[in-house]
Order: structure tokens, then sequence, then C-alpha cells
């Protein structure tokens, strides 16, 4: 039995998934954690934070001043996010759809 919500620590939600031959994934949409450059996106009030989808580790977190309400995924490896108070953030993967 898994005792965690499923807002909850997601390396924990992802461990037990695995431990029970079920992909974590298929709880959480893409349409609401979209996939950015093989990462998904989730947010925590005001917070943004992508995490590796195979195993539910939080890889980077950004805090903005207003809770988020909407996240989507952007060709280049790009994150827009809408605030509650109108705003629309966005952020770039590091490393991601960058010349070099």
């Amino acid at each position: 039995m898994l005792d965690q919500p499923i807002w909850g620590d997601k390396r924990t939600i992802f461990t037990w998934a695995k431990e029970h031959a079920f992909d974590g994934n298929l709880l959480y949409p893409a349409t609401i954690e979209p996939f950015i450059a093989g990462l998904r996106a989730t947010s925590d009030g005001d917070a943004i934070i992508l995490y590796d989808p195979s195993n539910g580790t939080e890889l980077s977190r950004w805090v903005g001043d207003a809770p988020i309400t909407r996240l989507a995924a952007l060709p280049g490896g790009i994150v827009a996010a809408g605030d509650s108070v109108g705003r629309v953030v966005f952020l770039r993967v590091a490393g991601v759809g960058e010349a070099g």
C-alpha cells in the first residue's frame, strides 16, 4: 500500500510504481505536467519544478511570487508558466535548444 497523496513526494510514488510494475507517469497527465527536454514540469504553489520522470527526483526549482496556475511545453526546451496575477513566465532548460 502506498501511503502518499498524489501531490506528495514523487520519488516515493515513482519508486512504489516501479516496484509494482506500474508506470508512474500515468498518474500525471502531460496536459497538467508537460514533458520538457525529457523531464516533467509541475507546479507547487508559486514554484515550478522539473523532475526526472523515470524516478520522480527533483532536478530544478524556480520560485516566483504568485501561485502558478498553468504550465506548457514549448519547442527548444522552454517552459511557459502562467500565474494567478496574469503574468506569463518563460524559462529555458539549460543546454536545450541552444546553438553551440
